[in-house]
């Protein structure tokens, strides 16, 4: 099952050759993090994907870890997802970042998590945030420990 939880990366716009965009953002990656929005606790937001849709998400995953990075915003485009290229200029560091896009309330469209991918990382460590509402800090714990041990997932 995958979740907010499963925090780790996207946003793209059609580019004319019809594939998907890289989004280029910048700023400080936290704060990026910590301000995507999370469905709240009893709002049934989640929806579970199909086997089709897992198969799709782990060739867009696959990509991303090969730095396939237009690849990757092209295979997630259709599950929903937005990759975005993220400069965090006080770390001097780029992350990619899979964002699932929201619907017209600003709430995720099928509550399945973000995913960022840190291709410059020194260590090969995964942080999860399965609970990051209801656990306190659970989400901007995972997000300090990824920008701070320079760790390279977090799902």
């Amino acid at each position: 099952m995958l979740t907010w939880g499963t925090l780790f990366l996207l946003l793209g716009a059609a580019t004319a050759a019809g594939g998907a965009s890289v989004v280029a953002m910048s700023g400080d990656v936290q704060t990026f993090l910590n301000g995507i929005p999370i469905p709240g606790d009893g709002t049934n937001a989640f929806t579970e994907p199909g086997s089709a849709d897992m198969a799709a998400w782990r060739q867009a995953v696959a990509a991303l870890l090969a730095d396939q990075y237009q690849t990757a915003a092209n295979l997630a485009d259709p599950l929903g997802y937005d990759l975005v290229e993220f400069s965090d200029t006080g770390r001097a560091n780029t992350y990619y970042i899979l964002r699932e896009r929201t619907n017209a309330g600003g709430q995720p469209l099928r509550g399945l998590g973000t995913y960022v991918y840190n291709p410059r990382a020194c260590r090969l460590l995964s942080f999860h945030a399965p609970h990051p509402l209801v656990d306190t800090n659970t989400r901007a714990e995972a997000i300090a420990l990824l920008v701070g041990l320079i760790g390279a997932l977090m799902p």
